[in-house]
Order: C-alpha cells, then structure tokens, then sequence
C-alpha cells in the first residue's frame, strides 16, 4: 500500500499547477484548451532557466541546492582499479583443436 501512496503524492505534486491554471482560466471565462499555450510557454521558460544555469549558480527548480548538485548529470566514478566489462576487446578465435569434431 505505502507504493500506491507514494505513486499518488508523485502524481498529485506534478498534476497541482495545471489543475490551478485550468481553475483560473475557467474563473477568466477563457477555454480550458488555453492550457496548452500556457503550459508550453511554461516548459520554454524552463528550458531556457536549465540552459542559462552554471554549475555555482542556485538551481532554477528551487531546492536550494547549487545546479551542479541537482540537476547536472555527473558520470559515475567507477574507481580507479575497476576494469570495464570486457565488452570492448574482441573474443579470441577458437582453435581447431577445441571444436568438436562430426
């Protein structure tokens, strides 16, 4: 149950402003499909906060954290040890010896 209620408060959080905008424009006597408009400027707005936004800067969503520590996406440091899976270097030839003979 804990899922379904966490999933609800996601999707109530993200659903509060258009709902709010849609309440304002049917309170303006303006049709509901003004919404696209309104929230499509909205997103362009933000793009462009996110493209404007330097590492040391405030984040634009308001967290209070730096940009860098929010919304930046940083590589994961695999260490300096580690090897990578192996995926990069060919499979050696198998030898005639191995195969299995008819």
């Amino acid at each position: 149950m804990n899922h379904l209620c966490a999933g609800w408060k996601a999707f109530l959080y993200r659903i509060d402003e258009p709902l709010q905008v849609m309440a304002t424009l049917m309170s303006l006597g303006r049709p509901t499909s003004d919404i696209m408009a309104v929230m499509g400027r909205t997103e362009d707005e933000w793009k462009t906060a996110l493209s404007r936004a330097r590492r040391s800067d405030d984040c634009p969503c308001d967290s209070g954290l730096k940009f860098g520590q929010c919304h930046v996406w940083k590589r994961p440091d695999r260490g300096r040890n580690r090897r990578g899976t192996g995926a990069r270097r060919p499979r050696p030839p198998v030898r005639e010896s191995v195969r299995a003979k008819p």
